[in-house]
Formats: structure tokens, sequence, C-alpha cells
């Protein structure tokens, strides 16, 4: 059968909709570029936040209207966490199917029977699908270590969705990255809920800096990035490893969320503003130039003028050069939906503006003092002709890219000079090698 698959949210969605590509071609199933020239559709959803559910929505319906005579499949997040409410507002819905093991989604994808709705166990780590038969879009890979989350943050319903913590082997892991990188390969990007916490379940004890380790010894050129640290659970173990290993890049995301006492007391992140700034001249210290991203919610239950000054401070001492900046959201069966005190629509946009052209100005720094300098980048896309690459400092999705004078072939790496930064992307050119 013909199938094609519409991804919807983070970097771990995009990873298992690449193992339900990569399950269906190993069964001898063909992937199509649009909905139209399908068979089977399947468009994998989120639900982490209000926003994430419009998103999801508005993809199943548009993606509905391009191949209405499909056998039309809803996966993910948003399947496991409304199943009924779907079955019943979305008949063209052929079959509704939650996340986690993978693998039991093909087999009912094959059946295609008329109607179904499927709860799947939170079991598994069948996101792990032979590499080759993964499409390489781009030159970089996100290496899912582990899913579900046991922190159990109040404002948070992933642990309703995609259940306990679980990791991968770390031989799994290694095998996996492997075929990744001889398939050419040349980021690789470490997710989960909480990247730091990667093995506990199965070793005993937080072993992310083995795993490391074990890829960065893999002999190929190419780089590692680690996201989604929970400030709580870096180690100096991690720290050092990423300090000490060459081919793990200086750049950390830490979603910190907050940083008055209060606010993180009440969000359950089991951590203190103290303990932040601790970590942060901590891993400053080990990790001199290290470029470092977080997330910050506003207007949770009960902030104050006061809690938010605190933002205000923490953005303007400039220590992380990205930031993600998001309104609370309320979010049905976690604890902060019950919390008293909300703060209005009105407070917490104002709130969100002022941390992000405050943000803006800190970056906006830092990306001028690079104009002149070289860097090593790596092109990873090409739109209109013109080519776009990426230095250590910058994430693929979600921060700038370097905007390039000529065509270098994507996916090998280049040196290249910053000569500008505008409209939020920089401008460079590729310097070439000498003789």
């Amino acid at each position: 059968m013909r199938f094609y698959i519409r991804t919807v949210g983070c970097p771990k969605n995009e990873v298992d909709s690449l193992a339900i590509e990569g399950h269906l071609l190993l069964r001898g199933h063909k992937a199509v570029s649009s909905p139209d020239a399908a068979d089977v559709v399947i468009v994998n959803t989120c639900s982490f936040i209000e926003a994430a559910r419009r998103e999801s929505v508005e993809a199943i319906f548009s993606t509905l209207k391009e191949a209405p005579n499909s056998y039309f499949v809803v996966a993910g997040c948003l399947a496991q966490r409304y199943p009924e409410e779907l079955s019943q507002e979305l008949p063209e819905a052929n079959l509704i199917v939650g996340t986690n093991d993978i693998e039991k989604i093909i087999p009912l994808v094959e059946k295609r029977e008329k109607k179904q709705t499927v709860f799947l166990p939170d079991e598994g780590i069948s996101w792990l699908v032979r590499a080759e038969k993964q499409r390489a879009a781009h030159p970089f890979a996100y290496l899912k270590v582990a899913d579900g989350c046991d922190n159990r943050c109040s404002y948070c319903a992933i642990p309703g969705i995609r259940g306990r913590f679980r990791s991968a082997p770390r031989e799994k892991l290694v095998e996996h990255t492997r075929a990744l990188l001889q398939t050419g390969i040349k980021e690789i990007i470490i997710v989960a809920q909480d990247t730091a916490l990667y093995g506990v379940d199965i070793y005993g004890e937080p072993s992310l800096h083995l795993l490391l380790s074990d890829i960065a010894s893999l002999s190929y050129d190419f780089w590692i990035r680690v996201m989604y640290l929970h400030p709580a659970h870096i180690t100096d173990k991690i720290l050092d490893v990423i300090s000490n290993e060459p081919k793990i890049i200086p750049y950390l995301d830490i979603p910190i969320q907050h940083i008055s006492d209060r606010i993180l007391s009440a969000m359950n992140r089991k951590t203190t503003s103290r303990e932040i700034y601790r970590l942060i001249d901590r891993i400053k210290s080990k990790i001199p130039d290290v470029t470092l991203r977080t997330s910050l919610i506003v207007g949770f239950p009960g902030e104050t003028e006061r809690d938010f000054e605190k933002l205000i401070n923490l953005v303007s001492l400039g220590h992380f050069e990205h930031i993600g900046i998001f309104r609370y959201s309320a979010e049905e069966g976690t604890p902060a939906f019950l919390l008293p005190k909300k703060v209005d629509k009105q407070t917490a946009e104002f709130r969100e503006e002022v941390l992000s052209l405050l943000q803006e100005e800190q970056f906006t720094k830092i990306a001028r003092s690079r104009c002149g300098k070289l860097f090593s980048a790596l092109p990873d896309r090409e739109t209109e002709g013109v080519v776009f690459a990426r230095a250590y400092f910058d994430a693929p999705d979600v921060d700038r890219e370097i905007e390039l004078l000529d065509k270098p072939h994507l996916g090998s790496f280049i040196t290249v000079r910053i000569k500008d930064f505008a409209d939020n992307r920089y401008i460079g050119e590729r310097v070439k090698e000498q003789g």
C-alpha cells in the first residue's frame, strides 16, 4: 500500500513518525510525498498544550481535505489523550490510535478495518527501527533515548499521555546511531522527555554520560547535540563528558521554566533559584564556550509581579542565548489545573511580550559579536536556491540559521565567516580551504 505521514509537534514525535515509516517500509509498503497519492494517511498529533492541540486539529482537517478517500489514521498524543472525543467528533477517522508501542500500530494499519479506536500500553522501545529504512530529509537525525516521564511537573500532561519513563538500552542506541551515521547523517541530536535521567530505569542510576561516551567513540565525522536536560538532574559526569569529547558540541538545552522559588515549588520542579544559578556557573566553568537554551513559562497560577521581576532579571543577565517563552496552558488532569489565583490572559500576554523583547535585545548583542568570526557549520537545507547552514550554537527548527552567499553541497561540514545578522538570521560566506 502507499502511505503518507504528517507530523505535528516536537522532535520526539518526528522520531515516532520515522519509526512508523520505517516499520511500514520494512514490510514492503511505499511512502508517497502527498496525501492525495496515498491509500493510507497518518497524522501523528501533539497534545502538550492548547496551541499544539489547535495545530493538530488544523492538520487533521486540512489533510482530510487533501485525501478524502484514503484510509485515515489519527495517531500520537492527541489520540492517546482524547480517543473518545475524537471518535465522536471525527467520523472520517478510520483508526484512532495512541502513542507508545509503535510496532502494534503497523498490523492495525494494514488491516484497514472500517472504524476502530485502540489504546496501547506504555511499554516497548519500538521507535528504534532500522536506520537504513528511515528517510534522510536532512543531514541531522534525532536520537530518542527514552520515552515517557516520571517527573510529574504540576502543569504537564506528558506523564498521562506518554506513560512511565523508559530508556532504550545503550547497546541498541549505539547500534542505531552507527546505522544513522552510515547513511551520511552528520549531527545526532539526543532527545527524551528528560535526557539527563537516561538509563536510571534499567541501570539503576542515570547513565547519559556513559551513552554519550559510547556514541562519541564511533569513528565518524559528526556532531552530538544534547537537548531537554532537566536542571535538577544534570551531574558533573554529564558536564565532564561534554567538555572532554570534541564531537559533543558545547550546546545545552535546559528547560528551567521559572526562577521564582514560589513558582518552582508550585510547578513541582524539584529545584530552586539558587541551584539553577549555581548550575549555570558550573556549566560555564566546565564548558566556557557553551551556548545555553531554555524555556520559560509566564502566567502560571499565583505568579505575582515580584515573581515576574525575577524572570526579567534572569533574562537580563544574558545567560541563555535562546529562550522559548510560553504562556501557561491550563491542562485538564494536571495538579496545576486546580490551582487558584489564575493570571488573566492579558497580563500573561504582556509578560510574554516583555520577556520576548528583552531576550531579543540580549540575543542581538551575541549575534553581532560573531560578525567577522569563523565557525564550522553544517549546510542542511536549500530553499528557492538559497542554502542555509547551522553552526554549533543553533539547533534545527528552534534556533537561527546562516544564510550562505554561495551554494555548497548539503551534508558536509564547511568553515563559514559570519558577515552580518539581519532579519533574525546570520549572513555568512564559505571560507574555502587553502591549496
